[in-house]
């Protein structure tokens, strides 16, 4: 029955020129996104940035990844972690709040919603993560929550 089901190489019709520029230009598009993300972010740390930065181990920064106290995003085999969730060595305040609050989002576009500027929270726009640095009141926090919770539906 394995064999049955088995699959040759030469069964398979070979991708035609059109398909592998399509998937060139797929790939090129997703990297340049990565690549304004991590601009947005400031910059992207790998593991051993955060380990040394936080003086903790790997494995307590997959936790924290895990349990939603700090965003990390897929990127091939590695997960980077956005540099501006990163404040005095520490995750920002609240963060596991915000990060709650996407539900099942995909990490890219939490942290693209992350460092989108919005409106109505201070004088100018500023992005939900630069609300989180400056220590918002709970009512602050609270709406920044409820609208990251809109972006999640």
């Amino acid at each position: 029955m394995r064999q049955a089901l088995a699959i040759a190489p030469g069964d398979v019709a070979p991708e035609s020129p059109a398909d592998f520029e399509a998937i060139r230009a797929a790939r090129e598009k997703t990297a340049r996104f990565r690549d304004d993300m991590a601009q947005r972010a400031s910059r992207m740390f790998d593991r051993t940035d955060v380990t040394e930065m936080l003086g903790v181990t790997a494995v307590a920064i997959k936790k924290q990844r895990q349990r939603r106290q700090m965003l990390g995003v897929p990127y091939g085999a590695e997960i980077p972690y956005p540099a501006a969730q990163l404040v005095n060595g520490e995750a920002l305040p609240n963060l596991k709040r915000l990060l709650e609050a996407f539900g099942d989002t995909h990490p890219w576009e939490q942290l693209m919603l992350l460092t989108t500027p919005v409106e109505g929270f201070s004088a100018h726009e500023e992005t939900p993560l630069a609300i989180l640095g400056r220590r918002p009141d709970q009512e602050t926090l609270r709406q920044l929550v409820a609208l990251v919770a809109s972006w999640a539906v």
